[in-house]
Protein backbone atom coordinates (compact mmCIF):
# COMPACT_ATOMS: atom_id res chain seq x y z
CA UNK A 1 0.00 0.00 0.00
CA UNK A 2 1.66 3.25 -0.83
CA UNK A 3 1.61 6.67 1.56
CA UNK A 4 -1.01 7.85 -0.65
CA UNK A 5 -3.13 5.34 -0.51
CA UNK A 6 -3.38 5.03 3.25
CA UNK A 7 -3.79 8.72 4.06
CA UNK A 8 -6.96 8.42 1.82
CA UNK A 9 -8.53 5.28 4.00
CA UNK A 10 -6.93 7.27 7.06
CA UNK A 11 -9.33 10.48 6.07
CA UNK A 12 -12.30 8.20 5.11
CA UNK A 13 -12.21 6.85 8.43
CA UNK A 14 -11.58 9.42 10.69
CA UNK A 15 -14.45 11.25 8.52
CA UNK A 16 -17.08 8.35 8.88
CA UNK A 17 -16.20 8.30 12.93
CA UNK A 18 -16.93 12.25 13.10
CA UNK A 19 -20.19 11.67 11.36
CA UNK A 20 -20.99 8.81 13.34
CA UNK A 21 -20.32 10.18 17.05
CA UNK A 22 -22.03 13.92 15.65
CA UNK A 23 -25.43 11.46 14.66
CA UNK A 24 -25.42 9.52 17.81
CA UNK A 25 -24.98 13.34 19.59
CA UNK A 26 -27.69 14.61 17.17
CA UNK A 27 -29.91 11.31 18.32
CA UNK A 28 -29.76 12.05 22.36
CA UNK A 29 -29.45 15.88 22.41
CA UNK A 30 -33.33 16.83 22.78
CA UNK A 31 -33.81 14.36 25.76
CA UNK A 32 -34.37 16.32 28.98
CA UNK A 33 -35.23 15.11 32.37
CA UNK A 34 -37.74 17.46 33.73
CA UNK A 35 -37.83 15.88 36.88
CA UNK A 36 -34.31 16.61 37.46
CA UNK A 37 -34.10 20.01 35.97
CA UNK A 38 -34.24 23.31 37.88
CA UNK A 39 -37.78 25.26 37.83
CA UNK A 40 -37.80 28.60 35.92
CA UNK A 41 -41.08 29.65 37.34
CA UNK A 42 -43.50 28.37 39.59
CA UNK A 43 -47.07 29.83 39.08
CA UNK A 44 -50.93 29.11 39.32
CA UNK A 45 -53.38 28.75 37.03
CA UNK A 46 -55.14 31.76 37.52
CA UNK A 47 -51.53 34.05 37.82
CA UNK A 48 -50.17 32.38 34.20
CA UNK A 49 -54.00 32.54 32.63
CA UNK A 50 -54.17 36.17 33.81
CA UNK A 51 -50.47 36.69 32.48
CA UNK A 52 -51.31 35.45 29.08
CA UNK A 53 -54.35 37.47 28.87
CA UNK A 54 -52.66 41.14 29.39
CA UNK A 55 -49.29 40.00 27.91
CA UNK A 56 -48.49 39.60 24.46
CA UNK A 57 -44.99 38.75 25.34
CA UNK A 58 -45.59 35.76 27.73
CA UNK A 59 -45.27 32.80 25.40
CA UNK A 60 -41.56 34.33 25.23
CA UNK A 61 -41.02 34.11 28.55
CA UNK A 62 -42.44 30.40 29.49
CA UNK A 63 -41.61 28.87 25.92
CA UNK A 64 -40.01 25.63 26.46
CA UNK A 65 -39.07 26.27 30.26
CA UNK A 66 -39.52 23.58 33.11
CA UNK A 67 -42.49 25.72 34.94
CA UNK A 68 -44.50 24.07 37.96
CA UNK A 69 -48.07 25.10 37.92
CA UNK A 70 -50.82 24.74 41.05
CA UNK A 71 -54.22 24.61 40.11
CA UNK A 72 -57.08 22.13 41.02
CA UNK A 73 -57.60 18.82 38.89
CA UNK A 74 -60.74 19.10 36.67
CA UNK A 75 -60.28 16.48 34.45
CA UNK A 76 -57.92 12.95 34.01
CA UNK A 77 -57.64 10.73 31.10
CA UNK A 78 -55.17 8.10 31.29
CA UNK A 79 -51.75 10.24 30.34
CA UNK A 80 -53.68 13.70 30.30
CA UNK A 81 -54.47 16.22 33.70
CA UNK A 82 -56.25 19.33 32.78
CA UNK A 83 -56.15 21.84 35.83
CA UNK A 84 -58.46 24.50 36.15
CA UNK A 85 -60.00 23.58 32.66
CA UNK A 86 -57.20 25.58 30.86
CA UNK A 87 -54.09 23.97 31.57
CA UNK A 88 -53.36 20.66 29.73
CA UNK A 89 -50.41 18.84 31.12
CA UNK A 90 -49.68 15.72 29.02
CA UNK A 91 -48.00 13.52 31.75
CA UNK A 92 -45.08 10.97 31.47
CA UNK A 93 -46.91 8.07 33.70
CA UNK A 94 -51.06 7.67 33.55
CA UNK A 95 -52.40 9.78 36.57
CA UNK A 96 -54.62 7.56 38.93
CA UNK A 97 -58.47 9.23 39.46
CA UNK A 98 -57.97 9.92 43.01
CA UNK A 99 -56.07 13.22 42.12
CA UNK A 100 -59.75 14.64 40.47
CA UNK A 101 -60.54 18.04 42.21
CA UNK A 102 -57.37 18.09 44.37
CA UNK A 103 -55.42 20.73 44.26
CA UNK A 104 -51.68 19.67 42.83
CA UNK A 105 -48.85 20.64 41.82
CA UNK A 106 -47.22 20.05 38.21
CA UNK A 107 -44.33 20.21 36.70
CA UNK A 108 -43.26 19.70 32.75
CA UNK A 109 -41.90 21.88 29.95
CA UNK A 110 -44.22 24.43 28.22
CA UNK A 111 -45.31 24.13 24.89
CA UNK A 112 -47.67 26.90 24.02
CA UNK A 113 -50.96 28.87 25.01
CA UNK A 114 -53.96 28.71 22.53
CA UNK A 115 -55.68 31.77 22.82
CA UNK A 116 -58.43 31.16 20.57
CA UNK A 117 -59.07 28.05 23.17
CA UNK A 118 -57.94 29.95 26.09
CA UNK A 119 -55.50 26.76 26.74
CA UNK A 120 -51.87 26.20 27.92
CA UNK A 121 -50.01 23.37 27.19
CA UNK A 122 -47.39 21.48 29.01
CA UNK A 123 -45.54 17.98 27.84
CA UNK A 124 -43.37 15.45 29.84
CA UNK A 125 -45.50 16.32 33.03
CA UNK A 126 -45.00 14.86 36.49
CA UNK A 127 -46.94 15.71 39.92
CA UNK A 128 -44.96 17.53 42.26
CA UNK A 129 -47.18 17.77 44.91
Amino acid sequence: MTKKTKLVLASILSLGLVLFVSYKIMLTSGARDLETEKTEFTVSTKEIVNEFATDTSATTKYLNKAIEIKGVVTQIEDKQLILDGVVICAMKKAVTPENKDKKITVKGRFLGYDDLMGELKLDECSIIK
